[in-house]
């Protein structure tokens, strides 16, 4: 169940290569494809909100073609050589196909890393799971927004977390948030403001207010520090530099 401009909780992932129309992998170096047309002789692109998720479907033909190359050349092997010799063709060119990968990046593009980067999974506090879940008031997690109005990557931590607690929570995550989405987030941003949480309050019926103090600056922080004292909100747990507001009035 959603309330007003409520996003609905859900897992998140990341394509770090997506060649769409015009589209740049690794280290921002371009990849011009067919659709490149669509570009140039139709508005195709300037009717989709976010164009380059299309390059999803174009990795993965990408990945089929390349996979289908390698089962004719396979194909091809069997037919002309027998017996262990061809096993032992068909493993030297998987060797070599592996090699091409890792090693012969396409163009100008950078190797692939020695290790693949990876970070922690968010989590969630312990002081917060029994407040997170004791009611399906709305959540929202800040900061969200950049200081140019644009949304944080922090939305998608939240909308991450959130299946910690299946909670309806204020944040989105690009490109198909709800609509006045951003409007909120400029009011979220100007709490603890009472006239702020009021109008949130009345648009979404907000019960609790995440605060990530670390990315905040240091006049933003302090005025979280402060925060609690007579402006609708109470703190009810801290960890570290994570602080959960209730919604008193």
């Amino acid at each position: 169940m959603l309330v007003p401009g409520a996003t609905a909780p859900c897992g998140c992932s990341r394509v770090r290569c997506s060649p769409c129309h015009r589209g740049s992998c690794g280290g921002g170096h371009a990849l011009v494809v067919p659709q490149t047309l669509l570009d140039d002789w139709t508005p195709l692109y300037d009717v989709i909100r976010v164009p380059s998720r299309l390059g999803v479907a174009a990795l993965i033909g990408f990945c089929l073609l390349a996979g289908l190359g390698y089962a004719e050349v396979d194909v091809a092997v069997a037919k002309r050589i027998r017996g262990r010799r061809a096993r032992a063709v068909q493993a030297a060119l998987g060797a070599v196909a592996l090699a091409l990968v890792y090693w012969v990046p396409p163009g100008n593009m950078p190797r692939l890393p020695a290790r693949f980067p990876r970070q922690p999974a968010p989590a969630v506090p312990a002081a917060f799971l029994p407040i997170l879940g004791a009611d399906r008031a709305p959540l929202v997690q800040l900061p969200a927004l950049r200081a140019d109005g644009r949304p944080l990557p922090s939305n998608a931590v939240a909308m991450f977390r959130s299946i910690s607690h299946w909670r309806p929570i204020l944040n989105g995550y690009s490109s198909y948030w709800p609509a006045g989405f951003i409007d909120r987030m400029r009011l979220a941003e100007r709490l603890p403001a009472r006239p702020a949480l009021t109008a949130l309050v009345r648009r979404t019926g907000l019960g609790l207010v995440w605060v990530d103090a670390r990315r905040f600056s240091g006049d933003e922080r302090r005025r979280w520090a402060r925060a609690g004292k007579g402006d609708g909100l109470a703190l009810l747990a801290s960890a570290e530099d994570q602080m959960l507001f209730a919604v008193t009035s």
